[in-house]
């Protein structure tokens, strides 16, 4: 008998567990606004359209008033090929709401065919009272080698 209640206690924590597991998402007690995960989400996004050299896309992802200066950093890389990305894992201040992320890229040109590394420190912020939207302030490392090239 004891061993039955046992049983069926563990199942009904079992499905309870499975229920709400599933039905509520990850948890993280000490972020209940959810801005780590909005900010990855958002980092992630970016750094894609970043990997798939698709600037104008990425730029909406920087406050409006530098997106101008943002798309001017990029010289045309029609032919410039990224094969991968590494990021460092999101992590939010909270005293602050910001997060510094590092990006290491991988590219090559056709006309070197040598695999290069760019590095991009990406500062993403959000602004007091505008919710929960997460903008970028990007710096690139390792792009002039490759203008160089052009």
């Amino acid at each position: 008998m004891r061993q039955l209640r046992r049983i069926g206690a563990a199942l009904l924590l079992m499905s309870f567990a499975g229920t709400f597991g599933c039905a509520f998402g990850e948890v993280r007690w000490d972020d209940p606004l959810q801005r780590e995960i909005s900010l990855e989400d958002a980092q992630q996004r970016y750094t894609v359209l970043v990997r798939w050299s698709d600037f104008e896309k990425a730029a909406k992802f920087v406050e409006p008033e530098e997106r101008d200066a943002y798309l001017t950093n990029f010289p045309d890389f029609r032919n410039l090929r990224f094969t991968e990305y590494e990021s460092d894992r999101v992590t939010v201040d909270p005293s602050k709401s910001t997060s510094t992320i590092a990006v290491t890229y991988y590219a090559y040109t056709p006309a070197s065919p040598i695999e290069m590394k760019v590095v991009e420190t990406q500062e993403w912020y959000r602004h007091p009272g505008l919710g929960n939207h997460w903008y970028v302030r990007s710096t690139f490392s390792g792009l002039d080698a490759i203008a160089a090239l052009y």
